[in-house]
């Protein structure tokens, strides 16, 4: 259960939002291939070592693997939640030969989440919408007997001035 993710956003190309920033985080195990590989690696003259010493260098190494790896899929931004275990599958076959020359085995690797600016969130919400609506057209005359009819049920007198209006 050691945790990765991204400090900054990751730049990425995508045929329907062209250029947006993705953020991702997951969790990754480890456990020692090689002691004594191992030892001259990570823990040298060192007589006491903790794994947080080495987690920091082995995070940073996971997330520009995971850069590369993403960038060169090119998963649409849509497709992306449907591919982590394939993007987990590649990182962790690209990465275990990387951390095997340390004497450490990469046992497990997985993408929790990688998310979207709220902009695109939001842009993708309203072609959402779009979509669901349909006839924008017909759309918009159901919404304008919708307002009038809810103006004239109005007891304040907003339902002469929407019968003017209207």
């Amino acid at each position: 259960d050691m945790k990765w993710g991204t400090m900054n956003p990751i730049p990425m190309r995508d045929a329907d939002f062209g250029i947006v920033r993705v953020r991702a985080f997951g969790i990754y195990a480890i456990k020692v291939a090689d002691a004594t590989v191992f030892f001259k690696t990570y823990v040298g003259t060192d007589h006491r070592f903790t794994t947080e010493e080495i987690e920091g260098q082995l995070r940073r190494t996971l997330v520009s693997s995971f850069t590369n790896t993403l960038g060169q899929a090119k998963i649409p931004v849509l497709d992306l939640a449907g591919n982590y275990e394939t993007l987990g599958g590649k990182l962790q076959d690209k990465m275990d030969p990387e951390f095997r020359k340390g004497g450490i085995a990469l046992t497990k690797f997985l993408i929790e989440n990688i998310s979207l600016p709220p902009e695109v969130e939001k842009a993708m919400d309203t072609r959402s919408s779009m979509g669901a609506v349909g006839n924008l057209g017909q759309f918009a005359q159901f919404q304008a007997a919708q307002a009038m009819r809810d103006a004239a049920q109005n007891p304040g007198g907003a339902g002469a001035f929407a019968g003017m209006g209207a």
